[in-house]
């Protein structure tokens, strides 16, 4: 939409009654409102002046610099605004996708914090603090969450529900997997049976004759290792099969 480089970063989370959050806004903020079921209450997204401002002119066709003087919001402004908010509310659905089903959409943008009534006062909500930079210009956004049911929202995502796009995903991830297996199943690797490892100094092993015993640090009943390449992938246990010596497969690690 901007054709600019943007940077976001969450600089603080806190947990505050609404009052509190109204209070700290100026009296002229541009401030998008937004329904998010099945969180109950508004979603509010304010953003600073400066940032506005840049926002505007940049969608104008300009170089999105921060005007010089501070002025009330015209409607001219507000239209072009409610378009960035519309957008950021398919943003904000893509965001929770994968963990859980939001319909948002976006209500309307207010100019004065005072007249805005979305919630009662005493309710808390939960404020996302982020700084922003679009080119040369840097402010903040702040992002109140109503904590109404946000706790029954939680424990949803930690029964780790698949949602339909994270089961396509998941889908496309596999049906990937299968395509390399496929391309790499025909190879061939070195599997090797390890009975056991020791260390011997250079004195031992030039002296070493036929008929002696070496001792490797592996108990007679314990499994043996079976490596590919230097990784182990399997325990086993020794055996014959077909008059040669063979492993059977007792564990995948």
């Amino acid at each position: 939409m901007l054709r600019a480089y943007c940077e976001i970063s969450v600089s603080s989370i806190e947990e505050l009654p609404y009052y509190e959050y109204n209070n700290a806004l100026s009296d002229s903020i541009m401030i998008g409102v937004f329904d998010a079921k099945p969180i109950e209450g508004s979603v509010l997204l304010d953003i600073s002046n400066g940032v506005t401002f840049a926002l505007v002119d940049r969608l104008l066709g300009g170089a999105g610099e921060v005007y010089a003087d501070e002025h009330e919001f015209t409607e001219i402004e507000i239209a072009l605004m409610s378009k960035v908010y519309k957008q950021i509310s398919v943003f904000i659905k893509e965001a929770w996708a994968n963990l859980v089903e939001i319909e948002s959409s976006f209500l309307q943008v207010e100019t004065n914090a005072r007249l805005l009534q979305s919630m009662p006062m005493e309710e808390i909500v939960i404020i996302v603090m982020m700084d922003i930079s679009i080119g040369n210009v840097k402010g903040t956004m702040g992002l109140s969450i109503p904590c109404i049911n946000l706790e029954r929202i939680i424990e949803q995502l930690g029964k780790n529900k698949l949602t339909p796009k994270k089961q396509a995903d998941l889908a496309q991830e596999e049906g990937l997997r299968e395509d390399m297996l496929g391309l790499i199943r025909g190879s061939q690797l070195e599997m090797r049976a390890v009975l056991g490892t020791t260390q011997l100094t250079i004195g031992d092993i030039v002296s070493l004759q036929a008929g002696d015993v070496i001792r490797v640090g592996q108990h007679a009943k314990r499994d043996i290792r079976m490596a590919v390449g230097e990784k182990t992938w399997f325990t086993g246990i020794m055996g014959v099969s077909r008059n040669r010596k063979a492993v059977k497969i007792k564990e995948i690690l």
